[in-house]
């Protein structure tokens, strides 16, 4: 990535705000049409079922321990990109959820609105990739995933949210038709965003 100049820094940081408040938006608008939403979700329910944790702390446990793990996996890709996301995708995520307070036209076109908010979940993680100032702990999983088995994000993010859909089932989390969906479409947006940006050489770093 190379030094960064102190305005340089500010404007990857405004970027990495500006994606977690797409995605947090995203999460918001799929979490009211009450058909399930992300698999970190159902998870961190999972977490409240078998630890005296509310969600809060539940998310805020995920993160941590996805964030040691890249720690020791992926460090180089951890930064300062990295500790936004864990500090603030919560607290934006809360806030759109009070802010979208019309709960019946979710609930009247709750597919529509679900996939809608998927798709603007993807565009919100794909700025924050594309950004390049360090990306969520979980998202480094899918990192992970793609060195590993030298396949594509797409395929990686369907992995990694597959896995952990599971293990926040077998912990008795939460989750529907939304989440499903969520697993096999946000892998597939979040890489075609990323594609599209570099194809129209849109620079966001």
């Amino acid at each position: 990535m190379g030094k960064l100049n102190l305005s340089s820094v500010l404007k990857k940081s405004l970027l990495i705000i500006l994606g977690i408040v797409i995605a947090a938006f995203g999460i918001a608008m799929t979490y009211k049409t009450g058909i399930g939403t992300n698999p970190m979700a159902t998870a961190s329910d999972g977490i409240t079922k078998v630890l005296p944790l509310n969600y809060g702390y539940a998310n805020l446990l995920l993160n941590f321990i996805f964030l040691v793990v890249a720690f020791f996996v992926k460090r180089e890709k951890i930064n300062l990109g990295t500790l936004l996301m864990v500090l603030t995708m919560g607290i934006f995520i809360n806030l759109f959820t009070g802010l979208l307070v019309a709960d019946v036209p979710f609930r009247q076109y709750q597919l529509m609105f679900n996939v809608l908010g998927t798709i603007i979940t993807s565009l919100g993680i794909a700025i924050v990739v594309l950004v390049d100032f360090g990306i969520g702990p979980y998202d480094l999983m899918t990192e992970v995933i793609i060195d590993k088995l030298k396949c594509s994000y797409r395929m990686a993010k369907i992995i990694a949210d597959s896995s952990l859909l599971v293990v926040g089932i077998m912990m008795g989390g939460v989750f529907g038709l939304g989440t499903v969906g969520n697993v096999i479409l946000v892998g597939i947006f979040i890489q075609l965003f990323i594609e599209l940006a570099r194809k129209s050489k849109l620079v966001l770093t």
